[in-house]
C-alpha cells in the first residue's frame, strides 16, 4: 500500500475512485444520454439521501489515514450533495476540499488543476480512474495512482 503522508497534495477523483456502483453507472450514462444539469442534480440528492454507492474501502482506509492535505476533484456540477456523500464516507476529523468543475472536458482540466497546484506543492499525487486523464497528468511528473487496482475483487470475483 502506497504511503499518502510522502505527499505535498492528494487529488483524488470521486465517480469510478472513491465511490462506485451501479448508480456511478447511470449518472455517467444519463449525463451522456440528456446532458440535463436537472436531471443530474436530482440523481445526486437521491444518490445522497439514500447513500446509493459502494466505497472503495482501501482507499478510504488510506485517505482517513493520511495527514496530507487533499482536494477532490470531480466533473460533477457544484452540488451540495457531493460534499454530504464526502462527509458520510471519510472520518469525520479529516478535512478536505472539493473542486466541482461541472465540465465535459476532464480530461484537459483536471491535468491543468494539477499544473496550477504544482508550484506550491512539488509532490503531487493523482487518484483518478481515467487512464486518459492519468496520462495527461503524469506527463506533467506527477505520480498517479489507478484506484481501480484498489478493487481487484469488483473485476475479478
Amino acid at each position: 500500500m502506497r504511503n499518502l503522508n510522502l505527499y505535498d497534495l492528494i487529488v483524488c477523483d470521486i465517480d469510478d475512485t472513491l465511490i462506485y456502483g451501479f448508480w456511478t453507472d447511470l449518472m455517467r450514462h444519463t449525463w451522456d444520454m440528456f446532458h440535463s444539469p436537472k436531471l443530474s442534480a436530482v440523481l445526486m440528492a437521491l444518490q445522497d439521501w439514500f447513500n446509493l454507492y459502494r466505497v472503495n474501502e482501501k482507499l478510504r482506509y488510506m485517505i482517513n489515514n493520511s495527514k496530507t492535505p487533499i482536494v477532490f476533484l470531480t466533473v460533477r456540477a457544484e452540488s451540495k450533495h457531493t460534499f454530504n456523500i464526502l462527509n458520510k464516507i471519510l472520518d469525520p476529523e479529516r478535512g478536505f476540499e472539493l473542486m466541482a468543475l461541472g465540465t465535459d472536458y476532464g480530461f484537459i482540466e483536471k491535468p491543468e488543476f494539477v499544473l496550477q497546484q504544482l508550484s506550491d506543492n512539488p509532490d503531487i499525487l493523482l487518484i483518478d480512474d481515467s487512464d486518459c486523464i492519468r496520462a495527461n497528468t503524469e506527463d506533467l511528473g506527477v505520480d498517479v495512482l489507478d484506484p481501480r487496482l484498489l478493487l481487484l475483487e469488483r473485476y475479478y470475483a
